[in-house]
């Protein structure tokens, strides 16, 4: 979800902690402050247990129930309260002078009249741990503040956990689409070499005849799990590379891929140099890209809530013109363009709460948003997808 600039108690939490976080902190929180401190610790039950070895606990009031109650006295005894609204309490493990004055006794008085009527267990579900897309992940962390080596531990945590989720109908019609989009590209590249940067995301389908496919990713688990996943194929290999220094000879490859990915590396121009270098003269390129210029952010902007990024792993999201502009540099030539799905409200504040379920899992609603992106194309459509040549 977007943050919830939009109502008063979330926003002045948020300024709140913006000011008083240092970098290195441990922050539990509910999960969209990511976006205002970079990491926290989720509220899921693993992270519910023993002392609060935090050095901030943020406490929506609501979800109270779900919290054991000996974990909350526990916030109570070691920590101090140092912030209170209507809507959340934080706490301290050591408080900050600078920001006295944000607490009233009758704010803090209603955590505690809540705890009172606490029962020793949890008497509603835990709905972090019940998330489609984190399930019960322990952290959110915004990949751009990451280390090179944080970074790479990142991706193998996730693939050693659960690899990327699709649980709702429109992330399976996506997942459709782009698939199309591939096999697409590979009867281009029918017969040849074709190189798969940062592969951890997308399944493979039939390959043309006498096509060979090499696999790569930054992450090691992300290469295992994926290689068992395809199972035994003479017409795959798999490597662990670094996109930004691909171990391939120059002008080895047929086609490359590049899909799901721009917005996770560091230095998208680097990488797509590095494309270059290994394609053949003549050779394909196929890149997607998360779309700043999508609906539901031009939306978000109008509506006055400022554009957001997408993911928590997104390092930089792009338009169509920056990344025409990024091939163009290393010396490709765009021939294709389309779009994969329109997704309007995503993240939208007011709206996205409201029509979510039907544009996630309405079985009518997903496919119009799949054919209104393909109409949309790759300038609007919430994902961008281009092909590319190398042509000299």
């Amino acid at each position: 979800m977007s943050f919830p600039q939009h109502n008063d108690a979330w926003r002045e939490t948020g300024e709140f902690l913006a000011g008083a976080v240092h970098a290195g902190d441990r922050v539990l929180a509910p999960d969209a402050f990511w976006r205002i401190v970079g990491r926290v610790e989720r509220y899921v039950p693993a992270n519910l247990v023993g002392e609060p070895a935090y050095d901030w606990v943020v406490l929506r009031l609501d979800d109270m129930p779900q919290v054991p109650r000996r974990f909350l006295e526990g916030v109570a005894e070691r920590l101090t309260p140092v912030f209170a609204n209507d809507v959340f309490v934080v706490w301290a493990a050591r408080a900050p002078a600078a920001r006295r004055g944000t607490l009233s006794r009758d704010r803090l008085a209603d955590f505690f009249a809540r705890l009172a009527r606490l029962g020793p267990e949890p008497a509603a579900a835990n709905e972090y741990a019940e998330d489609r897309a984190l399930a019960d992940a322990p952290t959110i962390s915004r990949h751009a503040d990451l280390s090179d080596r944080a970074l790479r531990d990142a991706m193998n945590d996730l693939f050693r956990r659960t690899g990327y989720r699709y649980p709702t109908l429109r992330d399976q019609r996506f997942q459709v689409d782009m698939r199309v989009q591939v096999a697409t590209f590979l009867r281009r590249c029918a017969g040849g070499t074709v190189l798969d940067l940062c592969s951890g995301a997308l399944p493979f389908d039939e390959l043309p005849e006498s096509t060979w496919v090499l696999r790569s990713d930054l992450a090691e688990v992300g290469v295992r799990n994926g290689r068992a996943a395809d199972g035994p194929r003479a017409d795959l290999a798999y490597a662990v590379t670094d996109a930004q220094q691909a171990a391939i000879r120059d002008s080895s490859c047929d086609g490359v891929m590049f899909m799901d990915s721009i917005e996770h590396v560091r230095d998208a121009a680097l990488v797509l140099g590095e494309v270059r270098r290994v394609l053949v003269p003549g050779g394909w390129l196929l890149v997607s890209f998360a779309n700043v210029d999508s609906l539901h952010l031009v939306m978000a902007e109008k509506l006055g809530y400022g554009r957001f990024i997408t993911n928590h792993q997104h390092i930089r999201e792009f338009s169509l013109a920056e990344v025409a502009a990024l091939l163009t540099g290393v010396g490709l030539t765009i021939r294709e363009t389309a779009g994969v799905t329109l997704y309007p409200y995503w993240g939208v504040p007011r709206i996205d709460e409201v029509v979510r379920d039907i544009t996630d899992d309405d079985a009518e609603v997903v496919e119009i948003l799949s054919e209104l992106g393909r109409r949309a194309g790759a300038q609007f459509a919430y994902t961008g997808v281009i092909t590319a040549q190398r042509t000299d």
